[in-house]
């Protein structure tokens, strides 16, 4: 398949050095793993690349144009078939024009995911009588945006291939429905009890729904990974009103899953349990081998193999290579004879500050120790400008860290994608043999957590 493009002028300024396109031939969120990157080479503000397609369906999304990624039904990633000839008149920020082979199921996909995200109703106060208004008013602009954006699918003339148009189909239904119940699962909603018996109804009755009309052809299942995404997320959010949190157990969804669920439906959404946990649950790895065992389909299999062999005491740390701070190279070897408390970071990111301010009593116990370190890993920022400015802020690591960023690849370098960190902060610790002391240590936020953290670490010197 071929895209080819022409970018507008008033675009030029925003392209940055190493414009690239991600392509996925079964893409799925939480594990970037068979991500290809492909650079664009951009002259006179056009370009072109060919792509080997083995799979019928790929997704794809254009990195470094302008400062928001194109939008589709399935948030940012385009859907493109077997024999696709695209070209694209980007002519501003997320404003695209198709044309070519397949383009109209493509400015179909793109005109979608701007109706995805219109009309949504989020609300900031905490008033009671205004919060019940919250579902009711979003499942209505919902149930809207599906009429029209199935509607519009089903009159695309040029998708002869009926497998193809289900794929859309699953992708769309729930795109619009995932980001509906995104909108009212937020956590700061549930103190609020009236509003947490309403959402639960709710919630029951999308899975009510959903139980009611289960996909079972492979093919959808395969890929449209936004189906896999949101019934993922429909489980999750029972926990997470069960629990009144933003984090379900990993032992909850799982289980869940694999009561309500069978056959590869089931084998491609207990994957996600774990992905998305491994660094947010301590619990989590203990129900991996068990999960193997259930598992039949392979490529799901191998991910939970690959979450054991990175995740698990005692095994090898990953040989990694770093740049830090002065442009200098920080790997692995450097820290021969030291523990090292790794932590991922990017910068903005809230959560991996309040990490930080919770690991400086941690590195104050230990300041007189030469042989701990504390390594802060940016995932996003890959060029010094933005990521020495995240240093100086001071507010993403303890006083004495040592900073790094990737070599360019951000969170497609080899070894974020070893340790399948795709949520920030993200936590390992490194002994003095090179080997993980945890893969999935428990995150230090009082007084208990860290006293068993610092614990860890001296067992280990």
């Amino acid at each position: 398949m071929i895209i080819s493009g022409k970018i507008a002028d008033s675009l030029a300024t925003t392209i940055t050095k190493t414009p690239y396109i991600e392509f996925y031939e079964n893409y799925n969120r939480e594990n970037p793993d068979d991500c290809k990157t492909i650079p664009l080479k951009i002259v006179d503000g056009q370009f072109k690349v060919r792509i080997d397609l083995n799979n019928e369906i790929g997704y794809f999304t254009i990195k470094g144009i302008g400062k928001r990624d194109i939008r589709s039904v399935t948030y940012y990633q385009l859907m493109v078939t077997q024999g696709d000839s695209l070209f694209m008149k980007i002519d501003g920020e997320n404003k695209v024009q198709f044309s070519g082979r397949g383009a109209e199921k493509m400015n179909y996909q793109h005109w979608a995911g701007d109706l995805l995200v219109s009309d949504l109703f989020i609300m900031k106060s905490d008033d009671s009588n205004s919060l019940q208004e919250l579902i009711s008013i979003n499942r209505k602009n919902t149930v809207w945006h599906l009429a029209l954006a199935l509607d519009s699918l089903n009159k695309i003339s040029s998708i002869t291939d009926l497998r193809i148009k289900d794929v859309l189909r699953t992708n769309t239904a729930s795109g619009i429905t995932k980001n509906y119940l995104n909108s009212i699962t937020r956590p700061y909603y549930f103190q609020d009890t009236t509003y947490l018996s309403k959402l639960k109804n709710e919630v029951n009755f999308l899975i009510t729904q959903q139980n009611g009309f289960v996909i079972t052809d492979p093919f959808v299942i395969k890929n449209a990974f936004m189906y896999l995404q949101y019934i993922f997320e429909l489980n999750k959010a029972v926990g997470m009103i069960k629990y009144k949190s933003d984090m379900a157990p990993i032992n909850f969804v799982y289980q869940n899953i694999k009561k309500e669920y069978d056959g590869l439906l089931r084998d491609k959404l207990i994957p996600f349990c774990f992905l998305e946990s491994a660094s947010l649950d301590t619990g989590a790895l203990r129900y991996l081998p068990e999960a193997i065992t259930i598992i039949k389909d392979l490529d799901s299999k191998r991910i939970l193999q690959q979450l054991i062999a990175s995740k698990s005491t005692g095994s090898r740390a990953y040989e990694f290579s770093l740049i830090g701070v002065k442009g200098e190279s920080i790997n692995l070897d450097d820290f021969k004879g030291k523990i090292v408390i790794l932590k991922t970071y990017e910068n903005g990111c809230i959560p991996c500050v309040w990490l930080s301010e919770n690991l400086h009593p941690v590195a104050e116990h230990f300041k007189f120790r030469t042989d701990v370190v504390f390594l802060n890993v940016n995932g996003v920022q890959v060029d010094d400008k933005s990521f020495i400015a995240g240093v100086k802020l001071g507010v993403y690591g303890t006083k004495k860290s040592i900073y790094a960023r990737t070599r360019g690849l951000g969170q497609k370098d080899p070894f974020f994608l070893f340790y399948k960190f795709t949520a920030f902060p993200s936590m390992i610790i490194i002994g003095k043999n090179g080997k993980l002391i945890s893969g999935n240590p428990g995150k230090p936020h009082d007084d208990d957590t860290r006293l068993a953290f610092i614990k860890l670490i001296e067992n280990n010197l």
